[in-house]
């Protein structure tokens, strides 16, 4: 057995037991315990007073408890740890050499395991915190009136000296964001079958994440998506290209009335997977928008991750907020038509994925 077996025994009755039998006998009185046989029954507020005295020692001992069953826990898993720690370094002596590094690095596996679930959380608490503030910040006034005459400029193309330039720089911007949103659903280590949409009715800010595995390949499901977002072949889903800077660059429109978009578009590579970006635009005076057109203000993301040698995994992200003139909108339910908008734009592109499979 074990040294630190020893200590640990599995003989103890049950919490549930012994909480009844402490609370019994130390902080629940009878009558006959608190007043001797009277003459004449206790008084009314004798009795209530004596109530909730111990009410307020029973909750007092059930939290104590609480406390005492979280700290087992602890100490607990603490031990399990110490007594795997031991049994790996046990019987070193006479044992061959890879044999004792392969337990040290059992050991130091299961330590950067336990640290590497410590950091998620951590990181996991700030990017909400971030989410919190953006979505404060997203809630800001959008009245034309109320914004500064140069709030537009990062998302302009007017009087641009190079537009291949300007859009690329567009894409590497929001290629940055792209690991906070994988890690905040999960989708870092391994790909996983996913379906969200969250929509802020006061800003109109909208969240999309899809996530699910597609039968072809990850070159084939990647080319199809290219061509449907560039319009290239034909133009198909309210897509069509504007301008095509390079094989894995160019500018498309979007429209599905009453939203009209310019997307600023790249064919990347993550971390060794294939991923599109795109960056809508909201100013450009080559190509200006119409009177009454309703801009789509949004960044999206379109990775594909090969499982095996015939199949993929596609993760759809979409991230929205209310244009810039979303104040002059005749639309009453701007935010609602904007969340139905972009899960349009999202159910589009899985159908061109699933067609190639």
């Amino acid at each position: 057995m074990n040294l630190m077996d020893s200590y640990v025994t599995t003989d103890a009755p049950p919490y549930d037991a012994l909480d009844t039998a402490l609370l019994s006998e130390y902080f629940f009185s009878t009558d006959a315990d608190l007043f001797p046989p009277p003459t004449s029954p206790p008084p009314p507020a004798a009795v209530a007073l004596r109530k909730a005295r111990d009410r307020r020692h029973r909750a007092k001992v059930k939290s104590e408890l609480d406390t005492l069953r979280e700290t087992v826990t602890v100490l607990t898993e603490k031990l399990a740890t110490l007594q795997t720690s031991q049994d790996l370094e046990l019987n070193v002596v006479g044992t061959s050499s890879w044999k004792q590094r392969a337990r040290r690095q059992a050991v130091q596996l299961q330590r950067a395991v336990q640290e590497n679930a410590k950091l998620r959380e951590a990181v996991s608490g700030q990017l909400t915190m971030a989410q919190t503030f953006q979505r404060l910040a997203a809630k800001r006034p959008r009245h034309p009136e109320l914004q500064e005459e140069n709030s537009l400029h990062f998302y302009s193309l007017n009087h641009s000296a190079c537009r291949a330039t300007s859009c690329a720089a567009l894409v590497a911007r929001e290629l940055t964001r792209l690991n906070s949103t994988l890690l905040r659903f999960d989708l870092v280590d391994a790909p996983r079958t996913c379906a969200h949409s969250t929509l802020d009715a006061v800003s109109g800010a909208v969240e999309i994440v899809h996530s699910r595995p597609v039968n072809a390949t990850a070159d084939k499901v990647v080319a199809a998506l290219w061509q449907l977002l560039t319009g290239l072949s034909m133009p198909t889903h309210g897509f069509s290209c504007l301008e095509q800077f390079d094989a894995d660059s160019a500018y498309v429109a979007y429209a599905a009335a009453p939203f009209h978009g310019r997307l600023a578009l790249q064919r990347l590579h993550h971390e060794d997977h294939p991923v599109l970006v795109w960056r809508s635009v909201l100013e450009d005076d080559a190509h200006p928008f119409g009177a009454d057109d309703i801009l789509d203000n949004s960044s999206g993301w379109l990775l594909v991750v090969p499982i095996s040698e015939f199949a993929c995994h596609i993760t759809i992200i979409v991230r929205s907020i209310a244009p810039p003139d979303a104040g002059d909108s005749v639309h009453s339910n701007i935010a609602h038509r904007i969340q139905a908008f972009q899960e349009a734009r999202v159910t589009a592109i899985e159908t061109v994925a699933l067609a190639v499979s």
